[in-house]
């Protein structure tokens, strides 16, 4: 058996989601259409608060106040509809940037694997902006990686130092943004590489 691989390319800038700038309205932009958006062939789910696409990028904001009485701590997630299969190996990386104020307060994203979405009474997937920290905790499945971005400007990160496999069938990755200070993230692209191992490599 030879071993073979397939990607899938997400690229938003491309994509025909509602832009927030013309519609003002859609600041959940993966539940605004009511029908799971395709973008790169992928049906993408709002899973807690509401991702905003500008025309160009994904924004999912942040709020995080440890200080403050009752602590606040708000972060956003959505999800992307791919067939994570037992057998194979996968590296998933994502474009990001971030904007913070006060700036040099830095955002986690977090990648997950799911087997079905969490309840939409656990996550809120409805909201617009970032929900509580109640909620978007439910969001995070079987925690693959998480990225603390090193710079604001645009940049590659894979979401695993190195290449997995799943040992159950996943059905989702769930990216999920929290912490950092009234941040909003953005997101260019994402890449998903599946490729099929070879008899007896692990």
């Amino acid at each position: 058996m030879n071993s073979s691989s397939q990607s899938a390319t997400i690229v938003y800038s491309s994509s025909s989601l509602s832009n927030i700038n013309n519609c003002p309205q859609c600041c959940n932009v993966f539940n605004s259409s009511g029908n799971n958006p395709t973008v790169g062939g992928l049906a993408h789910w709002p899973v807690s608060g509401g991702a905003i696409f500008d025309g160009t990028t994904i924004n999912m904001q942040t709020r995080y106040a440890p200080l403050s009485n009752p602590v606040v701590a708000n972060g956003t997630a959505y999800g992307i509809a791919y067939n994570f299969k037992i057998g194979y190996n996968y590296s998933v990386s994502i474009d990001l940037g971030y904007s913070s104020n006060p700036s040099g307060v830095t955002p986690r994203i977090d990648a997950s694997l799911r087997t079905s979405l969490p309840s939409a009474n656990d996550s809120d997937p409805t909201a617009c902006g970032p929900v509580t920290a109640s909620k978007y905790a439910s969001s995070i499945g079987n925690l693959n990686g998480f990225i603390s971005p090193t710079q604001t400007g645009i940049k590659n990160y894979p979401i695993s130092s190195s290449n997995f496999s799943v040992t159950t069938a996943q059905s989702y990755l769930i990216i999920t943004v929290s912490k950092g200070v009234s941040t909003a993230q953005t997101m260019t692209y994402v890449t998903m590489e599946e490729t099929l191992r070879k008899p007896g490599f692990m």
